[in-house]
This record gives C-alpha cells, sequence and structure tokens, in this order.
C-alpha cells in the first residue's frame, strides 16, 4: 500500500520537474550540442507560433528563461531563435507579447548583466534592430523608448544589418535583370546612415532651428498661461497653430534618434526631444486650466552653439555661396513661421 502511493507521489514529482512540451522544443533548438544555428528548428516553432492558441506565450516564455542561461551558446541561440520567430511572424500576435515591459526588460537584463560579452551584444543587437524596424509603428513605441533609455546609460550598440525584421511586400517589378534602386531607403529618410560634414552640419542646423521654435513657442505660451490661469483653452487657435508642428517634430526625432550613429548629436537629439514632450505637457495643461510652472527658454548646447558664427563651415557644407547666408541670417522673429515654412519646403 505504502510502495503504491510513494510510486504515485514520485511520479507526481518527476512530472512537476518535468519540462513542458514548449519548453523541451526550445530546450531542443538552443541546446549547447549544436555545433551552429538550427534554422529549420526555429521555422518550426515560428510555424508553432502562428497557430498557438495563445499566440506563442508559452514559447516566448521558454525562449526568455533560455536568453538568460549561464552557457553562451544556449543564450545566444535562444536570442537568435527570438530574432527568428519575431521576423517570421505575419500576424502580429507575436509582436504583442513581444512589446511587452516584461519581455523588454528581460531583454535588457541580459545586455547589461550577463557574463558572456557575445550574448550582451546579441541582446543589444535585437534591441536596436527592433527599434530601427517599428520606428514608424506607433503601436510598438516601446521598441523606440527602450532603445533611448540604454543610449542614455551609455551603452554602445552594435551596427545593425540590413536584412528586415518585416517581411516587405512584394513590389509589382519582380524581374530580376531590372535596374535597383539601391538609394532608396536613404532618400526616404535622408538623416538616415550619414556621418559626413555635409549632413552633421545641416542636421546641426535643423536642431538649431527646431531650439529656437521651442524657445517662440515658450515664450508665447507663458503669458498665456498666466492671463488665462484656471480658464480652460480648448480649441485656441493659436495652441493649435503650435500643436501639430510640434507632435509631428516629435515624431520625426524619435525616428531621428534610433536612426543616429553619432554620439554627440544622439545626445543633443534626446535632450531636445525631451524639451518638446515638457512643451507639449505644458500646453496641454494651459488647454485644461491647470496650473504649471512655466518652463524656462532653452539655452543652446555646447554641440550646437559653433554654429551661430560658423560662416566658413556653412560654406564648404552647402558647396556653395547660399551657405554663408543661412549662417548669418539673424532668427527670424516669428519662429512657428519659419518652422512652418521649412515644413511645408520639404
Amino acid at each position: 500500500f505504502f510502495l503504491g502511493i510513494a510510486g504515485k507521489v514520485a511520479r507526481v514529482m518527476l512530472n512537476f520537474f518535468k519540462p513542458s512540451k514548449e519548453q523541451q522544443q526550445v530546450n531542443d533548438a538552443t541546446s549547447s550540442d549544436l555545433l551552429q544555428e538550427d534554422w529549420n528548428a526555429y521555422i518550426a516553432i515560428s510555424d508553432d507560433i502562428r497557430i498557438a492558441p495563445d499566440g506563442g506565450r508559452k514559447i516566448l516564455r521558454a525562449i526568455l528563461k533560455n536568453c538568460q542561461h549561464k552557457d553562451e551558446k544556449i543564450s545566444c541561440y535562444s536570442l537568435t531563435l527570438l530574432g527568428s520567430c519575431v521576423s517570421n511572424d505575419d500576424i502580429g500576435r507575436f509582436h504583442d507579447l513581444v512589446a511587452t515591459q516584461d519581455t523588454l526588460s528581460t531583454l535588457v537584463k541580459v545586455a547589461r548583466r550577463h557574463k558572456s560579452p557575445a550574448t550582451r551584444e546579441k541582446s543589444l543587437y535585437l534591441i536596436r534592430k527592433w527599434a530601427e524596424a517599428f520606428s514608424s509603428n506607433r503601436a510598438y513605441p516601446i521598441f523606440a523608448s527602450t532603445y533611448r533609455k540604454l543610449v542614455r546609460a551609455g551603452c554602445k550598440f552594435p551596427a545593425t544589418d540590413n536584412a528586415p525584421v518585416l517581411t516587405p511586400a512584394a513590389t509589382s517589378n519582380t524581374n530580376p535583370n531590372a535596374a535597383q534602386d539601391v538609394n532608396t531607403e536613404e532618400k526616404k529618410d535622408p538623416y538616415r546612415n550619414s556621418n559626413t560634414p555635409q549632413y552633421i552640419f545641416k542636421l546641426k542646423t535643423d536642431l538649431t532651428a527646431l531650439y529656437t521654435f521651442i524657445n517662440t513657442c515658450r515664450e508665447m505660451l507663458t503669458p498665456m498661461a498666466f492671463e488665462h490661469k484656471g480658464k480652460k483653452m480648448e480649441g485656441n487657435a493659436v495652441l493649435n497653430r503650435m500643436y501639430r508642428p510640434l507632435l509631428e517634430t516629435q515624431s520625426r526625432m524619435n525616428q531621428l534618434i534610433i536612426s543616429l550613429d553619432n554620439e554627440e548629436l544622439v545626445d543633443i537629439s534626446l535632450r531636445l526631444n525631451e524639451e518638446v514632450h515638457l512643451t507639449l505637457e505644458w500646453m496641454t495643461s494651459i488647454e485644461q486650466g491647470k496650473e504649471r510652472k512655466a518652463l524656462p527658454v532653452l539655452s543652446l548646447p555646447k554641440g550646437l552653439e559653433d554654429l551661430t558664427g560658423s560662416t566658413k563651415e556653412g560654406k564648404d557644407a552647402k558647396g556653395d555661396s547660399k551657405g554663408k547666408d543661412a549662417v548669418e541670417d539673424p532668427p527670424n522673429k516669428d519662429g512657428f513661421a519659419a518652422l512652418a515654412r521649412r515644413r511645408a519646403d520639404d
């Protein structure tokens, strides 16, 4: 009798400690006995995620567990598997699971605390890769925000390749012999992957103009905040004129920060983006009639101060005589009108 009970208890204990079906599948695909990544297993797991009733939640939990494994091969294989599953998710359910605080916190923990340099680098690579891939998708802002926090913390990110995270839609031109435009992405985003002196000068000039615009907005908002204290100003024409370009600027800055490789410009852009966010919050408070301390006028950071009198650099960067005029011209008194014209030209 007692032997029968002991046997049942033993079986229960074995089942308790036995890995789940999903965990065993991930363990087999990321085993340290493998000589290289098992891409056939990765594709099979991606297919299982596509038809899983829970959208792949159990599989994701198993992958994240192995990403934190002390063995370098297991952790690196698991990160590769995770990237493969995200790339092969054509439905979006797995993207929803990955784009959570718990998942990104685990990857940040791996990137900052894992003993293996290769594992840390691979985790940083995924974070940056996803931030770039989902930069225009407003449903997943957590990728970009996680990337920016790590940049602020001083993390050095590895360069990403050109392989798309999301499978691009087929184009109408399927002729393999047809001439391909290799600069399509750069034409779409002129702020992407460039460290030339001309690019740096132009970007610094644009950032200086944005600082001027933010200061103009704050100077206009200060008297409004005091004159209409406690009164709601919903639908105010002046607020509406400032709100839209600031909101568009914030969206643009999020994409810009992700694409930059120049650390000085990343730091300036992060600070500028934060000031845009604070200005938008202040405008919302004024619109709702809430009391809030006025925001100070910004001073140019060191990286942009050299533009105020650098006519020679402007001329060299522009390549013509207009460079000098662009730098020496005094700032327009109506900062909003200046930025509106700039955006209309773009």
